[in-house]
């Protein structure tokens, strides 16, 4: 199966925090209590205690992962050796895979919501020995490797995790599958160096609100079921290394997913991890995926449309959002196909960059501020009254560069729009079209 590793340095635009200022306030004093900790054991033991449901309010599990023996023969060849067999505690693992200390929760339960729980994985101070009548017994020693822990949920049905956070932690929702939910809302994972969110086994997903960071991997999709929808939407991801943003397994089906990938910031190293071909047509024929196929080779894709000095973002409006009325240049990284708008008091260049831009249902660009384009590129129209420039009453553009056209223009003249025509630019406002700009009526140059 071919695999295909999209890949780049990417920087997204990071929302402004909001700053409020409050006067001198006098508050009652309050004295607030510690939520108390708990080992791994008692935390699966409240959430069965709830049926699948546990609010933890706050409460923080940390712990170290122990060595212990399950074997269930008295006589076997321990691998703590002869006399020194070590009872399990709350904190032992039922598996080692890896650098990975597993832990396989919920057996037998259907939905499970957890919420308002905190999950810290300390590096033990000397190696861990699992001993097990099974392949998934063995050492791990932290001199070596860093030990990370894994919960493994094997509820069969839908699993949702809110406002929890997950500190050298992965968590693996991979009971759920056909007609199941995995549900990640304001969640907080770091310091992971494989994957946060793994083996995502249902057929809908969604990840939204979340923050990741310092992990070598965020989200794993896995599992053979059909996918239906998956939504990864708000997230901000820091320091994503090579694993990537999203990483699609070779198993599953993908063809009829609806993927929603928006509103994400922050900086990965590798965007889509992509082993399964079904997700290509997915991702690459969805015009309304923010991020977006470029004409670059197969082993790389650029998929970010548009930048702003080092931030990248996914779409073009994106960028002009995030400048607001500063005066700035956004330069385009790839094709893109949006009703562009600049807004009242805006001061902007386009730089084209040897791309194009393509409206979806309106004016291709709508200007409302400061505007000029610069650079190589088409700027092109394909809808019946909509034009590729339409410079509104009171503001200025200014075309430096580019090609300006309406590619699917059919009037035939002035009594018959041949179902699709209108101006290629329509200027209320001041527009200046300087040497170097070529303005078509058509695709064949007309004027």
């Amino acid at each position: 199966m071919k695999r295909t590793f999209w890949k780049k340095a990417l920087t997204f635009a990071l929302s402004a925090a909001l700053a409020v200022s409050v006067g001198s306030v006098a508050f009652a004093e309050e004295t607030q209590s510690t939520p108390p900790s708990m080992t791994i054991e008692d935390f699966e033991r409240e959430v069965r205690n709830g049926s699948g449901t546990y609010d933890g309010n706050g409460v923080t599990i940390t712990w170290s992962p122990s060595s212990g023996c399950f074997y269930g023969q008295s006589v076997h060849n321990c691998l703590f050796g002869d006399g020194k067999s070590k009872l399990p505690d709350g904190n032992t693992p039922d598996r080692i895979q890896s650098s990975y200390a597993q832990y396989q929760l919920f057996e037998d339960l259907g939905d499970v919501s957890i919420s308002n729980v905190n999950f810290v994985c300390v590096q033990p101070e000397s190696a861990i020995i699992l001993c097990k009548n099974s392949g998934w017994q063995g050492t791990l020693d932290p001199a070596t490797v860093k030990i990370m822990a894994e919960i493994q949920c094997k509820n069969t049905g839908n699993t949702s995790f809110t406002n929890c956070t997950f500190n050298n932690v992965t968590i693996s929702p991979y009971g759920s599958g056909d007609g199941d939910t995995a549900s990640f809302e304001s969640c907080r994972f770091s310091n992971v160096d494989k994957y946060a969110i793994k083996d995502i086994y249902a057929q809908n997903a969604t990840v939204n609100n979340c923050s990741f960071n310092d992990c070598n991997g965020a989200i794993y999709f896995e599992g053979s079921t059909e996918k239906g929808k998956l939504s990864i939407t708000n997230n901000s991801f820091s320091n994503i290394a090579e694993r990537g943003m999203i990483q699609f397994s070779a198993n599953g089906i993908y063809s009829n997913a609806n993927v929603e990938v928006t509103g994400n910031t922050g900086n990965v190293e590798v965007l889509f991890r992509e082993l399964n071909d079904s997700i290509q047509s997915v991702i690459y024929d969805n015009p309304d995926l923010a991020f977006q196929k470029s004409k670059t080779d197969d082993s790389k894709k650029e998929l970010l449309t548009a930048s702003v000095g080092n931030t990248y973002y996914s779409s073009l409006n994106d960028a002009i959002k995030a400048i607001g009325s500063q005066e700035a240049t956004v330069t385009l990284g790839a094709d893109c196909t949006e009703n562009v708008e600049i807004p009242t008091g805006a001061n902007i260049t386009i730089d084209l960059n040897g791309h194009n831009i393509t409206n979806k249902d309106n004016d291709t660009i709508k200007n409302k501020g400061n505007l000029t384009i610069t650079g190589h590129g088409t700027v092109d129209n394909v809808t019946h009254g909509k034009a590729a420039l339409y410079n509104d009453v009171g503001a200025v553009a200014v075309l430096n560069g580019g090609k300006f056209t309406r590619s699917h223009e059919n009037g035939i003249d002035a009594g018959n729009n041949g179902g699709n025509s209108f101006y290629t630019l329509k200027n209320f406002g001041t527009l200046t079209i300087n040497d170097g700009v070529t303005v078509n009526q058509d695709g064949t140059g007309n004027g």
